[in-house]
């Protein structure tokens, strides 16, 4: 079967010069509509729906008196002569308001201009004037006043000029405007700093929070007010706006807010705009920049979750960071009164996350191609079709060739995962970066769960082998692994045509035991056991042993009993090797009491003394037949090389650092001691030393061993010429 194969540099190059350019034309796009404004039908959008979702109320200090449909009635056909006005702002002279302002504009003299003029002498009023354009001799504009003397009389002059957004909706104020020499404050701006002369200024541009549809200010009637019908309190020490809001009057401007009631008078505008100045509620617009660095944002961080991410999670985060950006608009706009245009920015995701995704159903259609070609070209594919279904989009059948080649690979992995599974040595099957690809439960069991894609040099580092496997699996042919638990290893080692190799663990520790033990009997019956029986025929045919029968009867005795004895250590190591250990709980201390007891006669008999110490009970977790008979040997052992009178001092307790989990029992006897030469082999087979006082068969030390490595406990020896030996056996604690 074919390898997968890396992708190529030049595919990586392709994927990242094609996410750039993206994410270029798409910041080109949303700089474009940040800076140009091409968005501003859909930021208005936007902005209304935020707006009318928490609208201020209208300030308190402020009440319309309105010329309305009554007052035309009463008091006839607009306009009226200027001696009605002078009546009305006699009236609310009585009341004593801040200032009255007029959205009344006052451009040809008339003969009641001086009696008009007399009464707002009695109370701050504050006039409107326009800018007409185009201006005399060339100038864009000129501003038309009121006419002496009612300019003079007059606590303010201010212009009333709108600008209208691209969508024909008024929502912004200019509170200067004109140009270079011929700023003008606008009316709304002066009657604020009349009634905040310490206020700070505020910009120069602002949107307009609207407090309602038309309606929302406390409004009386003109007619009202000159009939005297109104209390004196509603003005007093209040801003009193004067203007038209009759139906037919034609000063009507539309609004966000005038679609529910109509469009919006220009009194209630004015009020609207000296309300949002007098509350400080004023919305100041972020400006393009601040919109530009918004939508770059946004669409970067798109661009990375789509190249980072998987589709659905890519599109989770573009949906994301659409709210936040809606989020962030309507933030700033309720919290800090700051207008951060999110169209540019929404319009970068809705272009990218498309645009990004063609490019990648392309590249996914090109390689589909390559994959079902390259496929179609392995022998081990020769029975898939060649042409899909007739209908569908080329993607649909690409997918389904890719489909049906899916399904035959999934059937030949599961025939070699079935062969693998089956086999019953530890089998991982590397690539060509000695990586694993493949492994058995067997594997499994040796080295942990987590395999595949490990590198062999972190595997052998999980072995508990007596020598590190270093360097290349391919140098471990034929090599076998001892472990810490006793099991040998061997390795073995097939080459893949695809690259890389087939490493096989055998489990030889059997084959290895019948080994040994066939060495060991073979020593046993050529040498061991071969001596004592010529002894004894040499006696025989000794005439003057004959001499003797006691004699020569008890020389016969003592090869015998050195016969029976090497045959049964042979037969007991040889069933401490390769026979079942029994997992039981025992008392350790009970099995050392008993083989002291046992060994009673031999000790006593020589004058020895035992000192003992440890606990009552030492529950450990073991073979108890087999560790008794190790205890058996080495108390045997310190009895047989201890000298007479001596003491042989017997300690049981909790192992510490790397012996914890263990019991530990030392036994220390006073006998000749060992050099280093004898301490190296103390533990194999046939090994004898001191032959002169000891006639055994040198299995008892290496049976001693053989039990404790299969509990995995563990036999040392501590000793030196001279000064006696330390043995000491650690078992399991249970």
């Amino acid at each position: 079967m074919p390898r997968s194969r890396p992708v190529a540099a030049g595919e990586r190059w392709r994927l990242g010069r094609e996410w750039l350019l993206v994410g270029l034309l798409t910041s080109l796009a949303v700089a474009a509509c940040a800076l140009t404004g091409a968005l501003g039908r859909a930021d208005n959008l936007i902005y209304d729906r935020l707006a009318l979702l928490n609208p201020p109320p209208p300030a308190k200090e402020l009440v319309i008196v309105a010329i309305d449909d009554r007052s035309l009635a009463e008091l006839g056909r607009w306009p009226w002569g200027r001696a009605v006005h002078a009546r009305l702002l006699d009236q609310l002279a009585q009341a004593k308001p801040k200032a009255v302002v007029y959205d009344i504009l006052f451009l040809e003299p008339s003969a009641d201009d001086h009696a008009l003029a007399q009464s707002m002498r009695g109370v701050r009023t504050l006039l409107p004037l326009t800018m007409q354009a185009p201006g005399p001799n060339g100038a864009p504009f000129t501003l038309v006043r009121p006419p002496e003397p009612l300019a003079g009389a007059a606590a303010g002059l201010g212009q009333v000029n709108v600008r209208y957004d691209p969508d024909g909706m008024l929502r912004r104020v200019h509170l200067r405007d004109g140009g270079a020499g011929a700023w003008t404050d606008h009316l709304a701006l002066k009657a604020f700093r009349l009634a905040r002369p310490k206020a700070a200024r505020p910009p120069d541009e602002l949107i307009v929070p609207f407090a309602g549809p038309p309606g929302a200010f406390p409004t009386v009637s003109f007619a009202q007010v000159l009939a005297g019908e109104v209390p004196v309190e509603v003005f007093r020490d209040r801003l009193v706006l004067v203007g038209a809001t009759g139906a037919g009057m034609g000063d009507r401007f539309p609004t966000p807010v005038g679609g529910r009631g109509g469009d919006l008078s220009g009194v209630e505008f004015q009020a609207n705009v000296l309300s949002s100045l007098l509350q400080g509620r004023e919305v100041r617009p972020a400006g393009p920049l601040w919109s530009l660095g918004l939508g770059l944002g946004a669409v970067w961080l798109l661009m990375t979750a789509m190249l980072t991410l998987s589709p659905r999670r890519a599109m989770v985060v573009g949906l994301a960071l659409g709210v936040g950006v809606l989020g962030l608009s309507a933030g700033l706009l309720a919290g800090l009164r700051i207008w951060l245009m999110p169209a540019p920015a929404l319009l970068g995701l809705l272009v990218a996350y498309p645009l990004w995704g063609w490019r990648r159903l392309a590249a996914a259609s090109a390689f589909l191609a390559a994959e079902i070609d390259r496929l179609a070209a392995d022998p081990a594919m020769a029975d898939l079709p060649k042409a899909p279904p007739a209908g569908g989009d080329l993607v649909g059948r690409q997918a389904w060739l890719l489909d049906r080649a899916i399904v035959r690979m999934s059937a030949l992995r599961r025939f070699t995962a079935d062969a693998l599974a089956a086999l019953p040595d530890a089998t991982l099957v590397l690539g060509v970066g000695d990586q694993v690809e493949m492994a058995n439960d067997a594997a499994r069991a040796l080295f942990g769960p987590d395999l595949e894609d490990k590198a062999w040099a972190e595997l052998a580092g999980r072995l508990a082998s007596a020598e590190p496997l270093d360097g290349p699996p391919a140098a471990l042919e034929g090599r076998q692994v001892r472990l810490a638990d006793g099991r040998t290893l061997q390795v073995g080692l097939a080459a893949r045509q695809a690259g890389g190799l087939i490493l096989r663990l055998a489990d030889v520790t059997a084959l290895e035991a019948a080994h040994r033990q066939r060495e060991q009997a073979l020593q046993l019956l050529t040498h061991d056991m071969r001596s004592p029986q010529s002894s004894i025929l040499a006696l025989l045919d000794n005439p003057d042993a004959a001499a003797d029968p006691q004699g020569l009867a008890h020389r016969i005795a003592g090869y015998a009993r050195k016969t029976l004895a090497l045959a049964d250590g042979f037969v007991q190591l040889a069933r401490a090797e390769s026979g079942p250990v029994r997992a039981e709980t025992f008392d350790f201390a009970d099995i050392v009491a008993q083989a002291a007891d046992d060994l009673w006669p031999q000790w006593q008999a020589k004058g020895l003394k035992l000192e003992a110490q440890g606990p009552n009970e030492a529950l450990a977790r073991g073979d108890a037949s087999l560790t008794a008979r190790a205890v058996g040997n080495l108390l045997g052992n310190a009895v047989k090389f201890s000298p007479a009178g001596g003491t042989i001092r017997c300690t049981l307790a909790k192992g510490r650092g790397g012996r914890a989990g263990q019991w530990v029992l030392r036994i220390a006897d006073e006998g000749p001691g060992l050099d280093k030469a004898a301490l190296a082999g103390l533990f194999q087979p046939f090994q004898r030393f001191d032959a002169g006082r000891s006639d055994g068969a040198g299995l008892g030390l290496s049976f001693v061993r053989v039990v404790a490595e299969r509990q995995s406990g563990f036999v040392a020896c501590d000793s030196a010429p001279g000064r006696g030996a330390i043995f000491s056996l650690g078992v399991p604690q249970a």
